[in-house]
This record gives structure tokens, sequence and C-alpha cells, in this order.
């Protein structure tokens, strides 16, 4: 099928648009960073961050949010280089009465990235001891750690989106089951 000149025109200027409104939301999101202490400085985090969210602005359906350097009481002095957040999604799936309470009861998945640059992680001994302590701490405090190589981001930031959804899909089916099933119980207490 062969298009006309004015449909090629018209579709090219549908194409910047939805590039432009992709392009603007990452920059203000890298600004809001710039401000606060989530500031992704690594190249190869910052184009597994671009996939991720170049994911999402296709697939409106995909409600999973990464928390770039996420620290809490559980990663103790640690940083991760992003969070895969499982709660927003199960917030928006389903905000009924009573569903707030059941968030609350039910641990969240400890999913966490890591993307290992060599400069940033096995440069020197020193630095790898630290990040061997790092994965021991954060391990023994129920985190699941997924990595990845600056070398594998760099070069196919799309395949590690695809594996790391592809990991994380049983956490989350069984996290939701778990939500879902309490959420049932604590309805039919209501109704009884």
């Amino acid at each position: 099928m062969k298009l006309v000149e004015r449909v090629q025109d018209f579709l090219s200027e549908k194409s910047k648009e939805i590039a432009s409104e992709f392009y603007s939301n990452i920059i203000t999101r890298i600004e809001e960073w710039e401000e606060s202490d989530k500031t992704i400085e690594s190249p190869v985090e910052q184009l597994f961050y671009i996939e991720w969210q170049f994911r999402k602005f296709c697939d409106h359906d995909l409600l999973l949010e990464l928390e770039p350097q996420y620290k809490d009481k559980l990663t103790g002095k640690y940083r991760l280089d992003f969070l895969f957040e499982f709660i927003q999604e199960a917030y928006l799936l389903n905000s009924g009465i009573g569903w707030d309470d059941v968030v609350m009861q039910v641990d969240t998945p400890k999913l966490g990235i890591e993307i290992d640059g060599y400069i940033w992680h096995e440069r020197t001994k020193e630095q790898v001891q630290y990040h061997k302590e790092r994965e021991r701490f954060l391990v023994s405090n129920g985190w699941k750690l997924l990595r990845f190589t600056g070398i594998e981001v760099y070069k196919n930031p799309g395949k590690c989106v695809d594996e790391i959804l592809e990991i994380a899909d049983p956490i989350r089916e069984k996290y939701h089951n778990k939500l879902y099933s309490l959420y049932k119980k604590n309805k039919e207490k209501t109704v009884a």
C-alpha cells in the first residue's frame, strides 16, 4: 500500500507529537530527580530507565513502576539502583472499600534491580568487597535482586526489561492472589 504525500506528512506530524511528549515526560522526571536524592547518574541506568518508561508509554496497561535510587529501613545504609514497585499497581487495580487495609496487611514483594558497571562495582578489591557485603545484607533482609551488567544494558536495554517482566510476573501474580484472597475473606466477614 502506498501512502499519498499528504497522508505521509500527517503520519509524520503525529509521530513527532508522540515522540515529543515522551521526550518531555522523561526530561521532566530527570529534572525532578536532580532536585531530590533520586538522581540517576549512570548512563546505563539512564538507558535502562528510558527503555522502561518507553514500554509504559506504549503500553498503558503496564502499571508497574521503577523507583530509582531506592533506600529505606530494609535496605539499611545501602541504596538499590531501582525498586520494582508492586504496591502502586495493587492500589491502582482496586480501590474498593477495605482494599487499603488489605494492601497494608500483605508484605509487598521486595525486588531490586541492580545494574553493575565495571567502573562502579569491580574495578578495585574494595569495590568488590563492598558490593558483596551489600548484597548479603539485602538478601538477608528479604530482597530479591536482579542483576545486569552495564554492557548488557548498553547493548540491549529492551532485552533486560523483557527479562525483568518475565521474572516479576509470577511474583506479581502470587502477590495479587494473596491480596484478593484476603480481600474476599475480609469482605465475607463484613457481610456475615
